[in-house]
């Protein structure tokens, strides 16, 4: 009788394997949804439609690039943590994602219980940025001005528990100086305030930026990242002037939990082949992004890593969610 029993439990994994294994060998079999957690136009969107082309030639099926902006991404997010396991269904998700794990309560979803981590993308470098008449012209001077005025000085954000809020809020503790933040609805708005010198300084991600950096209309300060950044190679980093600082922003693919494994490992190879496309690769540096590429393990041990810096910072500078 046990001898059965097993047979049975064994023939039905075989089975179980099998279609999964078949799946993926099928996959994707009808247009695949990509959920971007933000407006047309910002960072997140823009690289989901520069993969979108190559993975819809690739796979003879559409990627309909679907915006779902609102709430801190958290809109956008919950849909996906909603929606069929079978991987046609993806989201673009940046360092929100992580970020909202210690910032928000009574979150709609479970930040590592409901999602499959596929690939981190690329890294999304943040500057400092200020008008060309802005009177520091480095980190040092930055800090100088912000000691010699403390609390005079102000500095610009995409939003309350944003990467540019958390970063400037990291800055102040660790320089020892007062900044005053103000929390623009979203990137474009803190690009215009920052190009209409309304406010004297923003944190942002460097792609919005690099064209008015280029063009001379905006000041690049530093860089919040670990590294500097290929595309403005010689723009310092913040660590090199305050020992220890990083703040990274990244983008990344995920998809909701039980997504089989076979699938998720196919959507990870491809969008790697589509990555390593010089058309891709050119497109996306020109734009300031940094790009990666991953394993699905190696993602998700970046977003629990980051998920817990973020909350120590928050709970240091005392963030609120509004």
């Amino acid at each position: 009788m046990q001898a059965n029993r097993l047979y049975v439990v064994a023939a039905l994994a075989l089975t179980w394997f099998s279609g999964i294994g078949a799946a993926a060998q099928t996959y994707p079999t009808r247009p695949v949804r990509l959920l971007v957690p933000f407006v047309a136009g910002g960072s997140s969107d823009t690289i989901a439609r520069v993969l979108g082309q190559p993975l819809t030639a690739m796979w003879g099926q559409q990627i309909v690039v679907d915006n779902r902006p609102g709430a801190g991404t958290i809109i956008g997010t919950e849909i996906a943590a909603k929606a069929p396991a079978d991987g046609h269904t993806l989201i673009t998700e940046n360092i929100a994602f992580a970020i909202n794990h210690g910032l928000r309560r009574n979150l709609p979803y479970d930040t590592f219980r409901d999602f499959a981590p596929i690939i981190m993308l690329a890294r999304q470098p943040s500057a400092i940025v200020a008008p060309p008449n802005f009177p520091a012209n480095s980190l040092k001077d930055l800090i100088a001005l912000a000691k010699s005025k403390p609390g005079v000085t102000s500095y610009g954000s995409s939003g309350i528990g944003t990467i540019g809020h958390l970063a400037g809020e990291l800055l102040k503790m660790m320089a020892g100086i007062k900044l005053t933040h103000v929390a623009y609805k979203g990137g474009g708005q803190l690009v215009t305030e920052v190009l209409g010198n309304q406010i004297p300084l923003g944190i942002m991600g460097l792609p919005p930026a690099m064209p008015h950096i280029k063009a001379g209309r905006l000041k690049a300060i530093a860089l919040t990242d670990g590294k500097r950044a290929a595309a403005l190679p010689d723009l310092p980093t913040v660590g090199e002037t305050v020992p220890g600082f990083e703040v990274n922003n990244w983008i990344g693919l995920v998809a909701p939990a039980g997504t089989p494994v076979p699938v998720i490992t196919k959507i990870n190879a491809d969008t790697l082949r589509v990555l390593q496309m010089p058309d891709v690769r050119n497109r996306l540096s020109a734009l300031g992004f940094e790009i990666q590429g991953s394993s699905p393990r190696e993602f998700e041990t970046l977003v629990r890593a980051d998920a817990e810096k973020f909350q120590r910072i928050i709970k240091d500078a005392g963030i609120k969610a509004n």
